[in-house]
């Protein structure tokens, strides 16, 4: 009886969601973790939901996620995606849409690295 409570415990600790993100949204979220978080190491929904993300997303910085973008303030993207460790986050908690207008750029475009550092100019010298 005690392994069957056991049993229990741990089917319910690790039950998923039921709305699993499908189609066009999990397309256009895995094309914007692979560029996000290329190793695939890290949630890439972190980085998606800060405001720093969500801007370069807006202003087209990142256009390998305009599309989850898009698709992630509608209906459609109220479904949970896997993240790394086995956890499920819901798209729809991660997005939020772009202003209109968008807010003026206080910085310009600066170049980043693979991993989201920005190149100083003085590093050649």
């Amino acid at each position: 009886m005690k392994l069957f409570y056991l049993a229990a415990i741990l089917a319910t600790t690790q039950a998923q969601p039921t709305n699993l993100c499908t189609g066009d949204v999990l397309t256009a979220y895995n094309k914007c973790a692979k560029f996000l978080v290329p190793g695939g190491q890290t949630s890439a929904t972190y980085y998606m939901g800060t405001t720093e993300g969500h801007l370069a997303m807006c202003y087209g910085d990142w256009p390998e996620c305009t599309d989850i973008q898009r698709l992630g303030v509608t209906a459609a993207g109220d479904c949970y995606v896997q993240v790394p460790k086995s956890a499920y986050v819901n798209l729809k908690t991660v997005f939020r849409p772009c202003e209109d207008p968008m807010p003026p750029r206080y910085v310009d475009k600066q170049f980043c690295t693979a991993n989201h550092l920005i190149l100083s100019e003085y590093n050649g010298q």
